[in-house]
Order: C-alpha cells, then structure tokens, then sequence
C-alpha cells in the first residue's frame, strides 16, 4: 500500500470515527433530556445550530472552508491512529455450540464474572460496548441495550444512566456498584469459557 493510500485510509477511518463520535454524544444529550419536549427542543437548537453554521460560512465568510477543512483533517488524522491501533486484530475463542443448562445463580455468578473481566482496572464499563462484545461472539443476539439494562438491572446490577469511560458517557455499569466477584467455585469454569473478553 503506497503511503498516498495509507495517509488517506488513515484519515477516512478517523473522520468516520470522529462523525459517529460526535453523533453519538449529541443523540445521548438529546436523549438525556428528561421528558420529551424537551428531547424536542434540544433536536430543534442543534439542527438550527447546524444550518445557521453552515449558511454564515457559505455566504457570509466562504474563505473559513479552508481552515476548518484543515481543523477536520487533523482531527480525523488523529483519530485515525486511535482507530488503527483499536482495529488489531483480536484471538476469538470458538463458542461450543451446546450448552449445558445453567441455574439462575449460576447465570447470574457467570455474569458478575464477565463483568469484573471486562471492567478489569478502568472504572466502568459501557452497556453498548459489553453489548457489542456479546453479540460477536453470538450472546445475547435477542436484546438491544434498554432488554440489557432491563435484565441487569433484574439481577439487581445497578446501571448508571451516564458513566464516564475512555471520555465518554454513555449508560454503563461502575465497578465500585458490583457486589465482589464470585469465587471460582461459584463461578464454574464450563459457564465462563463461552463467555467474551471485552
């Protein structure tokens, strides 16, 4: 690959990054408005926000295109480099495709042991990235975030509506809120292995 094609990968993938990034933190603070009007009115300031943005630049000063074009390379250039470095190429262990059946406190012991796996040492974890994870590897395919929530929240695991992680805030799951992890003879080893890192 000449190094034209890798600069430009580089600087495609950041931007998309920096696109769904920014999407998702304005969808969260539209969102996060705690009744629907509200929601409403949010939507309405950041489209108005956008348009006004962008006709003042068309037409009242054409000549900012140029270092905001410059300001957007550089941020989809650096985050280009995050995105390469999270793109490696990860080990996925093969799921047996039969499980025993489980009770509900082995589920459960399962669950807190995955979560203290994904959680390790940061403070948290996200819904969405645990969500994710499962799905890759072929878990939980029925649920969407809110069923995950639901369910954690049934097993008495205590989610926060926003949690700061990797400079993000999204619905997830603090460390500190878990009861401690289960102990190897709780936690079955059979039940673990099919379980994801996150």
């Amino acid at each position: 690959m000449t190094r034209r094609r890798t600069a430009a990968d580089r600087i495609a993938r950041g931007a998309s990054a920096e696109v769904r990034r920014r999407a998702s933190r304005t969808a969260d603070w539209i969102a996060a408005s705690p009744t629907r009007r509200g929601s409403a009115g949010r939507l309405a300031v950041v489209i108005t926000a956008v348009a006004v943005g962008v006709l003042v630049v068309l037409h009242r000063w054409p000549w900012l295109m140029w270092p905001l074009s410059g300001w957007w390379a550089v941020k989809a250039w650096r985050a280009g480099r995050s995105e390469a470095a999270e793109a490696e190429p990860e080990v996925v262990e093969e799921v047996p495709k039969e499980t025993p059946e489980a009770s509900d406190e082995e589920v459960y012991a399962a669950t807190l042991a995955w979560l203290h796996q994904a959680i390790g040492d940061r403070n948290g974890v996200h819904l969405a990235d645990l969500l994710a994870n499962a799905h890759a590897h072929g878990m939980l395919k029925e649920l969407d975030v809110a069923a995950f929530r639901a369910r954690l929240e049934g097993w008495g695991i205590a989610v926060r509506q926003q949690l700061k992680v990797g400079g993000r805030n999204r619905p997830g799951v603090r460390r500190a809120d878990l009861p401690p992890a289960p102990s190897p003879a709780e936690a079955e080893p059979d039940l673990l292995s099919p379980l994801p890192a996150v």
